[in-house]
């Protein structure tokens, strides 16, 4: 670790770092910087979430994850001598619609928690308790009521000026200043400058700035968007208020969480607090005209915050009452004496984000408590800090990186009461205290949030069916673009709005889709067909799924004329299905799948199909599925074989999977791609040393008919595949059948396919006896099965291909059946387009990676060849394996000087491999240009050191030589893996003479240098004997 720290922030998140650095490492520089004076000590007023009367202290999460880490912050809260004067089990009581109480008792349970008293009473029983203070409040849909009395709550600005004054007296140094990032040349993270112009450089800048998280990095770096926050974080309020005055000794602390009623609650033993549950957010023009999330007011927001609407204001005493009852609500002990608006950092899944900033050195963000994180302050150093040292464990990375993937979406933070939400945006509005604005990095997937400061008269309809909501809120919203939305499909509604939306003016939409009439538009956009979107839509554009999924009712044609694998289908009116939609018809009592290519008038759509078309006769009927072909996907296709359609061939029953995808999909967009440069080490000498692959990148192998491509690529699936930790795909494009089922069984045989457990690779085949619509296609089926566990889950991903040329030549084959005119030596029109559009689907996001080894058959052993010529431009790195290495028995025949790869950089692979590798082709290269004067003078001509030169090159040639595993039953030698730094070092003593005393075969077949010496003196003792 590094002497020097600055956190920016120092509220729950930086209070609790600094405290944790402090204590771990006493001699470091520690600097904690904060907008507000912490010496003015509790009586001053400060911005932060957890600057509040008290919080909640409890363990009782659904998620199990949390509730590990609730039960450990609360052992500290208990037990710690720094937080336990602040802390108070009075116990806590949960009114829940839903099944709270069984999720909570069952997380108990598998942690081993026996010590929580948890029990669940009757509504009529807790009526009477607690005097009866209860007794009138609101049970609208509540049957059974949780009360556990292990919880509590905490004085929650207190414990954090406890905090943040033991890391000061340990050492920490406070700051209070605003400040912007200080970046150097590279882009990396230095420091901080304060507004007066005071520069302080650290090694680990660590931000803790919640709320004004997305402000501060935009602020900082306004032309670096891969910097700034985008949907990660979010700025969000909750209405709170208090009646201080009023006390009740031992009462517990209080959670509505009945979904019936659009509001939450809680009380404490000291000052009754109670809250909107429902989040509002703020977005404001950043000086770089961006948009970005942040409170109105961000400069003075320690008074701000208490400036509340009447509008709110009365929305928080219905809470009140929905509490206690209008009974009580009315007594003077009751009244409320303060109001706050209280903003947090919050992530749309509410998880926290404690993670190196990936696109910034020397940055890491520590923030989005999401309004639970204060109960974790205890704890929340320790983590940090082992986020900063790289020991955070796998399943805390996975949950809080500054990249996670994961469902937009929270329970809490989007709430279900949709008008509602809206009606209190536009009240702020009016009322000037919210400036809200169009702001695309806080939208939904789905949801093309539009805002405006247009003013709108009208109030929404309250408590209505959002169903019956969304028309009446289009014909508002639409103004002087009104349309009857009510004759399009209730299900088509959504669709509706967006091809709207390209006629329209950003400022006129004014709509707010949210919450819960979001949660509707994601029903009503992705029937079962829908592709899961990988962007944000924005209303220039529509989703790959809305642009060729039909807009019409799905119709019925007939078959009209059936040539091969072409199929004609007229429908009986002009609504045709769009380009790339599937039909389905019946053959011989088999489901056959057509995918429509081309419209050729009256009413014919040109289709091709995607299995044989033997038996098929004309006036068959053919439906429109009304979308693309869809394959299942995600966990239930490991260990599963399917064909392009998605239907199993494994013959062991129907693939369980709940999602469907289109096999035709957007690439990502260049902001959602992420480079790196990290070698995936293969085992292989002459690929790691020469030609290394780039995790997340595309290989390729190029060779002729017979060269051990698919050898090749079965020895990289044993070296690569078997100890990857993450899920791979295998797709066998045009391939030999026999090749795929030795490759199932032999997955089987290792483990890598477990029929009774679990497995790490699907497998996805259309074989060289396909049609070529088939192999046209299951390359993409393939890689959609790849794509949902890199953007779904997360997942560095593996991609076999063999063989993509297939692909292509299916192609050829397709464009040919449609008449199209061919382009140079045969090959379709269209090729660039094809191969591109795949090819840019299989790259690295901000969410995971797909690694893809393709083979690539080479016709005639031409390389320049357009179909071979075509794929070179994609790949990053190649490998060719070349016939006349293979004719000198040398195997893998890879050409040394022929095989390149982007990766063989100096600042990428290190000086010493770099110089290592440029020495060894330079020798081959030599050799090579030598051979000429060999063949027609001998080598008696050469000069001495020519002579060394070609004897070690030899050497070397053979030692590039290696038995694989795969290949061991034909050649009859244990295959060997050979680390990267055995690899450089073998080489580089060859280089040096230290093989110089061994023969040529002591070279060949071998791992490292030890064992060729090994074989040498094998052969030399046996020369010796004869």
């Amino acid at each position: 670790m590094e002497s020097s720290y600055i956190i920016v922030g120092g509220g729950v998140f930086g209070a609790s770092t600094a405290l944790a650095l402090v204590q771990k490492y006493l001699g470091a520089t520690i600097t904690l910087v904060d907008r507000d004076d912490y010496t003015q000590g509790v009586s001053g007023r400060r911005g932060g979430a957890s600057w509040d009367w008290n919080k909640n202290i409890r363990a009782d999460y659904d998620d199990i994850f949390y509730t590990k880490k609730g039960l450990e912050a609360r052992e500290a809260w208990k037990n710690d001598p720094m937080f336990t004067p602040f802390y108070h089990e009075p116990g806590l009581i949960w009114i829940s619609s839903s099944n709270l109480a069984g999720a909570i008792h069952s997380n108990f349970k598998q942690l081993g928690a026996t010590d929580e008293k948890t029990r669940v009473v009757k509504t009529e029983e807790f009526k009477s308790m607690y005097d009866g203070v209860f007794e009138d409040a609101d049970y609208d849909g509540v049957s059974e009521i949780l009360i556990n009395e292990s919880a509590g709550w905490a004085e929650a600005k207190e414990s954090v000026f406890a905090v943040t004054d033991a890391a000061v007296k340990a050492g920490v140094k406070y700051l209070t200043a605003e400040v912007l990032l200080k970046f150097n040349e590279a882009g990396d993270c230095t420091g901080i400058v304060t507004k007066d112009g005071k520069l302080l450089e650290a090694d680990h800048v660590i931000l803790a700035t919640g709320a004004g998280t997305a402000k501060l990095l935009v602020d900082s770096a306004p032309g670096r968007k891969e910097l700034h926050a985008g949907d990660r974080l979010i700025a969000v309020g909750v209405a709170t208020g208090n009646v201080k005055d009023f006390e009740y000794d031992g009462m517990p602390s209080y959670c509505h969480d009945n979904e019936n009623i659009p509001r939450g609650g809680g009380v404490s033993s000291g000052p009754f607090k109670f809250w909107l549950d429902e989040l509002v957010k703020n977005t404001v023009q950043a000086e770089s005209g961006e948009l970005v999330s942040v409170p109105p007011d961000y400069e003075n927001l320690a008074q701000a915050q208490f400036n509340i609407p009447q509008q709110i204001k009365d929305e928080l005493e219905a809470v009140k009452v929905s509490i206690i009852g209008q009974k009580r609500a009315k007594e003077a002990a009751y009244d409320p004496n303060g109001f706050r608006m209280c903003w947090d950092c919050a992530t749309p899944s509410e998880e926290f984000i404690i993670s190196p900033h990936t696109a910034c050195k020397n940055l890491y963000i520590a923030t989005a408590g999401s309004f639970h994180g204060f109960k974790f302050l205890p704890i929340l150093g320790k983590y940090v800090v082992q986020m900063l040292e790289g020991t955070l464990g796998e399943e805390e990375r996975k949950k809080w990186g500054w990249d996670k993937p994961g469902d937009v979406g929270g329970r809490r933070l989007w709430a279900t009461i949709g008008d509602r939400e809206i009606t209190k945006m536009l009240w702020a509005n009016r009322v000037g205290q919210l400036h809200v604005t169009r702001d695309e990095a806080l939208l939904l997937p789905t949801c093309p949030e539009k805002l405006s400061n247009s003013k709108i008269s009208s109030e929404f309809p309250s408590h209505k069916p959002i169903s019956t909501q969304l028309p009446s809120l289009l014909l508002l919203a639409l103004g002087n673009h009104r349309q009857d939305v009510q004759e399009v499909r209730p299900d088509r509604q959504w669709q509706h709005l967006c091809l709207l939306q390209r006629q329209l003016d950003p400022i006129e939409l004014t709509l707010a889709l949210h919450s819960g009439i979001s949660a509707f538009a994601r029903r009503a956009a992705r029937p079962a067909f829908a592709a899961i979107p990988r962007r944000v839509l924005r209303p220039s554009s529509l989703s790959f799924g809305a642009r060729f999924a039909s807009t019409q009712t799905a119709s019925d044609g007939k078959i009209y004329q059936v040539i091969g694998a072409v199929v004609d289908v007229k429908f009986d009116t002009a609504k045709l299905p769009p380009i790339l939609n599937a039909l389905e018809t019946e053959n011989n009592g088999q489901r056959l799948v057509l995918e429509v290519a081309q419209h050729l008038g009256q009413n014919v759509v040109r289709c091709i199909a995607m299995d044989g078309t033997e038996g098929l006769v004309r006036g068959a009927k053919a439906t429109d599925t009304g979308a693309p072909i869809t394959i299942p996907v995600g966990p239930g296709t490991l260990g599963r074989i399917m064909n392009v359609t998605g239907d199993p061939i494994d013959e062991r029953g129907p693939i369980k999977s709940n999602k469907r995808l289109p096999i035709h999909a957007d690439a990502p967009e260049f902001i959602d791609q992420a480079t790196t440069a990290e070698i995936l080490v293969t085992g292989i000498k002459v690929v790691d040393l020469l030609a290394p692959y780039a995790r997340g990148g595309k290989i390729g192998l190029f060779g002729g008919a017979g060269v051990g491509k698919t050898v090749f690529i079965q020895e990289l699936i044993n070296n690569i595949a078997k100890a990857h930790g993450g899920y791979s795909v295998f797709t066998g494009v045009g391939e030999r059948t026999r090749e795929g089922n030795d490759l199932y069984h032999e997955m089987q045989e290792t483990s890598v396919i477990q029929l009774d457990g679990e497995s790490k690779v699907a497998l996805v085949f259309g074989q060289m006896n396909e049609p070529p619509g088939a192999r046209a296609r299951v390359a993409l089926t393939g890689l959609t099965v790849a794509e949902y566990f890199r953007d779904e889950e997360g997942q560095d991903v593996l991609l076999f291909i063999d063989n993509i040329f297939r692909f292509t030549q299916a192609g050829s084959e397709v464009s040919a059946l449609l008449g199209r005119i061919p382009s140079a030596v045969g090959y379709q029109p269209t090729l660039a387009v094809d191969m591109g559009g795949m090819q840019e689907r299989i790259t690295t996001t901000k969410k995971g990676s797909i690694t893809s080894v393709q083979a690539v058959y080479v016709p005639a052993d031409d390389l320049t060849d357009p179909a071979p010529a075509t794929t070179f431009a994609h790949l990053d790195a190649t490998t060719v394996l070349s016939r006349g290495i293979s004719e000198l028995g040398i195997y893998p025949a890879v050409d040394p000087l022929d095989s390149k790869s982007r990766m063989l950089d100096p600042r990428i692979v290190g000086q010493d491999h770099y110089d290592t590798a440029t020495r060894v082709q330079q020798i081959l290269q030599e050799y090579k240009s030598l051979q000429d004067i060999i063949a027609i003078l001998g080598m008696d001509e050469l000069s001495e050191a020519d002579k060394l030169t070609v004897e070690r090159a030899r050497k070397i040639q053979r030692f590039l030589s290696q038995p694989f595993t795969v290949a061991q039953v034909f050649t009859g030698i244990e295959g060997t893996l050979v680390d990267i730094k055995d690899t450089i070092n073998s080489f580089k003593s060859i280089l040096s003479g230290e093989g110089d005393d061994l023969p040529e075969g002591a070279f060949y077949m071998v791992g490292d240098l030890a064992s060729a010496r090994a074989k040498g003196e094998k052969i030399m003792a046996e020369l010796e004997k004869s």
